[in-house]
């Protein structure tokens, strides 16, 4: 392996930067599109994210194994992103072709907000319509992920992971308030994802150059490494783990956007402002992590665990607290010609 320190990531760092762009981008734009099958309330705005994140789940956990054996991951990668420009392409016309057929097949629950049954409606169309895309964006950061494991030296799997995600999820912060406030109002829906269709190749293109450079690495399938398995004596407990976070985290992030939506109204845009935020902190933690991987600490697996707990607990509290005062901050802003209840 290459000492990290002796190879530029800063290509294979912007193509994830950008490949984050084109995921939140095509999911703004998505849920502005499907708006029209599932109607523009919040419960199917949640459908739709939730039908996003599924996607997601299925190509991460179905191709994760293989980016591990595969002889070239940045391969893999480009054949991925590749489908998710196609598919972003060609997106608007199929939705717009659900818009007359779908209302009619689910008569009232097209729209309804206030129904378990419509909620379940948007998640399965919205995971049906967007799974060829979301699938590929789901399994691509596993692939660009083995990559740059692949060059970097050993032991420095966790500091290379916080890098790109922080760099995913920055470009992702970038897409979402931009395809909400710029690129669809400039360019509409299907210029819209014509621009994120470029973008993928541009992703492509900076991870496909970065290659270039690591060939040999790149097709050196690693051998798995004793040391590393027995570090995780049971996987099962940092994964219920990382589920409790990831459901913590979307958990409150929904119940914020019910209690802005009285002062930003419930619209896209509130739930892009709040999405944006959220993803602006995922990225900011994301970044700081890698100076404390930097560090050696061989306990660092037996404590993660509880400070992760002692984080989110701390963050449970604080979000609690802020609930309890909502109602008064609520009735401080809002204008006095509102339509805002306490």
């Amino acid at each position: 392996m290459t000492d990290s320190k002796n190879h530029n990531d800063r290509l294979l760092l912007l193509a994830f930067l950008i490949s984050g762009v084109v995921a939140l981008g095509y999911e703004m734009v998505w849920t502005r599109l499907l708006s029209l099958v599932l109607g523009g309330e919040l419960l199917g705005v949640l459908g739709v994210l939730a039908g996003f994140f599924l996607g997601m789940l299925c190509g991460a956990f179905s191709l994760s194994k293989h980016a591990r054996r595969t002889k070239n991951p940045i391969r893999m990668f480009l054949v991925l992103e590749l489908v998710v420009a196609f598919y972003g392409l060609i997106s608007p016309y199929l939705i717009y072709s659900l818009s007359d057929t779908v209302p009619k097949l689910v008569g009232p629950l097209a729209g309804d907000n206030n129904s378990t049954l419509s909620l379940a409606i948007s998640l399965l169309v919205s995971s049906l319509v967007l799974l060829p895309a979301t699938f590929a964006m789901g399994a691509n950061f596993a692939y660009l992920a083995e990559a740059m494991n692949r060059v970097s030296a050993q032991g420095r799997a966790d500091k290379n992971l916080s890098r790109i995600y922080a760099a995913n999820t920055l470009g992702a912060t970038v897409g979402c308030f931009a395809a909400v406030y710029l690129i669809v109002p400039w360019l509409g829906f299907a210029g819209g994802c014509a621009f994120f269709c470029l973008a993928g190749v541009l992703a492509c293109a900076c991870a496909w150059q970065w290659s270039k450079k690591y060939t040999e690495l790149l097709t050196t399938v690693p051998t798995p490494d004793p040391d590393q398995a027995s570090a995780f004596p049971d996987q099962r407990k940092y994964f219920l783990l990382l589920f409790a976070t990831g459901l913590t985290a979307i958990g409150l992030e929904i119940v914020v956007i019910h209690l802005l939506k009285q002062i930003l109204e419930n619209t896209i845009f509130t739930f892009a402002n709040i999405l944006g935020v959220y993803l602006v902190g995922t990225a900011a933690g994301a970044w700081l992590y890698q100076f404390t991987a930097a560090r050696e600490d061989k306990d660092l697996l037996q404590k993660l665990p509880s400070q992760i707990m002692s984080g989110l607990l701390f963050s449970i509290v604080v979000c609690f607290a802020a609930i309890a005062v909502s109602p008064s901050l609520i009735q401080g802003l809002v204008a006095s010609n509102s339509s805002y209840q306490s």
